[in-house]
């Protein structure tokens, strides 16, 4: 949970074609906010977040861009001869998860080119929060992607505030862990799905299903809805209930693992599929699971003084295919349930809320399942005045659409699973 004030050096466009020419620092986030366009870069390695200002211009010298400034069909391959189908898959098809769409060219076989088609969940969230109240404005955030609820409330959360109680931080961290372990699970249900692994599919389902039961107890709502505020949390948990409930979660997990990576069947399946180098990963600026997978440690919760006080250790892999990304995400599962234990034993007996006054132009960032979610938010006697928002997924389809490429229909639903992506995350 990073957050700090938003300080924009003004550069001229050259200075800004020189940053971007360092692929040490990532670009985060590109936002257009009066006569100015704003860019945010990271050093992941020394946990520094940057913010730069020109007027107009695009940085199409990163790829990321497009992405960020909502130019998808940039990425869109022109067909290069008459042997080239181009297909329309989605929205609403066999195969896909939510309401969303690809654009594919393919020579048979073959995958040339994937774009998504984003437009089918767009609602608009941004535009709607200017002039609401930040009590208000939390409502329509938490449910910008349900399943990261916990993530954009947290984000926007601290980006407003300096500092919070301990209990509370305490509290949210073990919500953000428990979303991190459903999501995980999901991801994993999905794969097995794909490999026809019908035994799998029901128990991954299950563990998702304990989770979501588990959040409804402790916070009284499945995607724990309404339990971030400004200052803290809504309501007290009973840690009693996390500790009998994560003893049965793990144990089951671990036998489930177990079985599944002596299947030579869903291991061949998801080995050398949808490949994304660390040169890659530097070139598309990609973040969370995508970058770990290749060997890349990008995740903010490294560089967040409250996780160094606490059993959490980064995970990656180095292949860079969907096995790379899977392995991540089951030592990623191990730890959270690790991080939990260590927090629900160390819970501090403090206040749950405190007082904050909204006021100011300041950020908040948290690592979230599928990578780190980012809130820059202006906000004046308690009323927000500009909010920007960039989301995981919107940064990792960049990844999956290059990783994708030259692989066989067949390898698509392994390819995008295993990135963990939301067209409702994308579109907001």
């Amino acid at each position: 949970m990073i957050s700090g004030e938003v300080e924009a050096s003004r550069i001229s466009v050259d200075e800004l074609e020189d940053m971007a020419k360092n692929r040490d620092v990532a670009l985060t986030a590109y936002f257009c906010r009066g006569d100015e366009c704003l860019y945010v870069w990271t050093d992941y390695e020394r946990g520094r977040t940057e913010f730069t200002a020109t007027k107009e211009f695009d940085l199409r010298s990163r790829p990321l861009f497009h992405a960020l400034s909502g130019e998808m069909d940039a990425y869109q391959l022109k067909c290069p001869g008459n042997d080239v189908i181009s297909l329309h898959y989605g929205p609403l098809t066999t195969g896909l998860w939510e309401a969303g769409a690809f654009k594919v060219l393919t020579y048979g076989e073959r995958i040339l080119n994937v774009t998504p088609d984003f437009g089918y969940k767009r609602r608009e969230v941004e535009k709607k929060v200017v002039g609401r109240r930040v009590e208000e404005a939390i409502f329509l955030i938490e449910r910008l992607c349900g399943t990261y609820s916990v993530a954009y409330s947290n984000a926007f959360c601290t980006a407003l505030e300096n500092g919070c109680p301990e209990r509370a931080e305490y509290i949210r961290a073990i919500a953000l862990e428990l979303e991190r372990l459903y999501n995980h699970f999901h991801v994993i249900q999905r794969l097995t799905a794909a490999a026809s692994q019908k035994v799998a599919i029901s128990h991954f389902s299950a563990l998702v299903e304990e989770i979501l039961r588990l959040n409804a107890k402790l916070f009284h709502h499945r995607y724990a809805f309404g339990l971030n505020v400004l200052g803290g949390v809504r309501r007290n948990v009973d840690v009693n209930i996390i500790d009998k409930k994560l003893d049965a979660i793990e144990k089951d997990f671990e036998e489930l693992v177990n079985i599944l990576l002596s299947s030579r069947i869903f291991i061949d399946r998801i080995h050398n599929t949808a490949t994304l180098s660390r040169e890659d990963v530097l070139k598309l600026d990609s973040i969370g699971i995508a970058a770990r997978g290749s060997g890349v440690k990008r995740d903010v919760r490294t560089f967040d003084s409250f996780y160094s006080n606490t059993p959490y250790r980064i995970a990656c892999e180095r292949d860079g295919d969907s096995l790379a990304r899977t392995v991540v995400r089951i030592r990623e599962i191990r730890n959270s349930i690790e991080i939990i234990r260590h927090l629900i034993n160390e819970l501090p007996q403090t206040a749950l809320k405190s007082e904050v006054e909204c006021n100011g132009f300041r950020y908040g960032r948290v690592e979230a399942a599928h990578g780190d979610v980012f809130v820059a938010v202006e906000v004046k006697d308690g009323v927000v005045k500009w909010i920007g928002i960039r989301p995981a997924s919107l940064v990792n389809y960049v990844a999956f659409i290059h990783a994708v490429e030259r692989n066989v229909f067949t390898d698509f639903p392994f390819a995008i699973e295993s990135f963990g992506l939301s067209f409702a995350d994308s579109d907001r």
